[in-house]
């Protein structure tokens, strides 16, 4: 059985950048030699928008920071795109030898808080940075998800990726009140995505 040991906290965003002003939300670990790994984390500025950053840990001290990224992996769209008001972390997966980002584009509203749609960033190895594989989300609101996506978690197995993810049934009477629920979809290359409205896991109230 694998046990796991506490170590409190390691790092808080405080005003570092001005991208990265609080939180640090959404973690994701990467090895990269040694002892040393990259932790990849949401953080947002002060006007709220989540943007992905990183910082650099050596595993057997985490608590001295080795390096804190000094521009975003991945920061908002511009206007009027899907994710203008933010980008979170998800998942960070390789295909066909390539890195993978999977995130949360974040969209204000005005009849309900947000709308949410899931998009993606891949590792150009000669810019040396994540570039949007599109301007438009790669998981969007359709008829089995009328109403928003939200935070992928993909795995490859035998070569079908599958992908669990946050989908709302409806808007509650108060704006943050809504009915979320996890959702299943597979993919034959990590980018196109069949969704057939299946229910993984339901957070419904047994009250309700």
């Amino acid at each position: 059985m694998l046990k796991w040991k506490k170590l409190g906290l390691i790092f808080c965003p405080d005003n570092n950048h001005k991208w990265m002003v609080s939180h640090a939300a959404n973690t994701v670990a990467e090895y990269i030699h040694g002892d040393i790994f990259r932790i990849y984390f949401s953080c947002r500025d002060s006007i709220q928008r989540a943007h992905i950053g990183f910082i650099e840990i050596d595993i057997t001290f985490p608590s001295k920071i080795l390096r804190i990224a000094d521009k975003p992996v991945l920061k908002p769209g511009d206007t009027g795109l899907f994710d203008d008001s933010g980008v979170s972390l998800s998942c960070i997966r390789i295909i066909n030898e390539k890195k993978y980002l999977y995130y949360l584009g974040w969209n204000l509203g005005v009849t309900v808080p947000w709308r949410n749609s899931i998009g993606l960033a891949i590792y150009d190895e000669r810019k040396n940075q994540f570039t949007k594989y599109t301007k438009a989300p790669i998981v969007d609101r359709n008829e089995v998800d009328a109403y928003s996506v939200s935070y992928p978690f993909v795995f490859a197995e035998n070569g079908l990726f599958r992908m669990w993810y946050g989908s709302n049934l409806k808007w509650g009477s108060e704006k943050e009140d809504m009915a979320h629920v996890i959702k299943y979809a597979e993919s034959k290359d990590g980018i196109h995505w069949e969704r057939n409205g299946k229910i993984s896991l339901n957070f419904k109230n047994d009250s309700e």
